[in-house]
């Protein structure tokens, strides 16, 4: 049974950069772990966006028998996550990619025991960033439980950097030119992209702006013109990532609040 997210983070969690990333991944195992196995249709949730998941769905006429239960359903997924984590749901119909672990699952054989990403092994880096993170929780057993949804966290978004399909791969290129682009606008660039394949990309993409940052920072990029600008960009493109808004719809406050207090001082960079 999953925890309510807001039994597991303190008030300090809130103010800091993970919070909505967490929230987004924990609500999306609300729905696939507690609300898709009782429904008689493959279904998966395969995105969080400004507040709005959306999932897919094998199924037409469930698609529509979905959107009719949207508020009892939507009320269940926060019942989970805690709080008003998310404020819509979207259903859409199209194929759901299995990966091959949980193959056995459509199966109608045993389920796994844990997803695949909790076998992935993470660099001592990633245990420092958790550690700082997690630092100023005072409550020993709140501490412990944040990193670990922290931890199981980065463990998904290396296996999805690994496990790439083809045109998952595809959608990332899209997506590092115009990070702001909706599913509906990236499926007609893309037509050969299902729902998860988006998914994935999207998250790998993000994944792939805040190793590029941190690769810069070790560099020593902000102390160069030009380093500064490409962080300023980076930063900026994570935060339309998040919130589907382009260069010339985005503010500021917008940008801080979808890319977190960990990254933010980027988006002030000068030359």
């Amino acid at each position: 049974m999953l925890r309510r997210l807001g039994d597991v983070l303190g008030e300090s969690v809130s103010r800091m950069g993970y919070c909505a990333r967490i929230s987004e991944s924990h609500a999306m195992d609300a729905w696939n772990e507690e609300i898709a196995p009782g429904i008689r249709c493959l279904s998966r949730a395969t995105l969080v966006r400004a507040r709005v998941m959306h999932v897919t769905v094998e199924s037409s006429v469930w698609t529509q028998q979905l959107a009719m239960l949207k508020s009892q359903l939507l009320r269940k997924i926060n019942s989970v996550v805690g709080g008003d984590a998310i404020a819509d749901v979207r259903f859409h119909t199209g194929q759901v990619r299995i990966d091959p672990e949980l193959e056995d699952v459509a199966d109608g054989k045993e389920a796994q025991t844990k997803p695949p990403w909790l076998d992935v092994s993470l660099e001592s880096a990633a245990m420092v960033e958790v550690l700082k993170a997690s630092e100023p929780i005072a409550d020993p057993g709140i501490r412990a439980k944040f990193e670990r949804l922290l931890l199981a966290d980065m463990q998904r978004r290396v296996w999805l950097l690994s496990n790439l399909s083809p045109s998952s791969r595809d959608v990332i290129a899209i997506l590092r030119r115009e990070p702001w682009l909706s599913n509906e606008q990236i499926a007609y660039l893309s037509p050969k992209a299902l729902a998860d394949d988006i998914s994935v990309a999207r998250a790998a993409a993000g994944v792939e702006f805040r190793r590029e940052i941190l690769a810069l920072v070790a560099q020593g990029a902000e102390a160069m013109p030009e380093g500064r600008m490409q962080l300023r960009l980076l930063a900026q493109s994570i935060a339309m990532l998040a919130t589907g808004k382009s260069p010339e719809e985005i503010d500021r406050e917008t940008a801080a609040t979808a890319i977190g207090r960990e990254y933010e001082p980027y988006l002030s960079l000068s030359r």
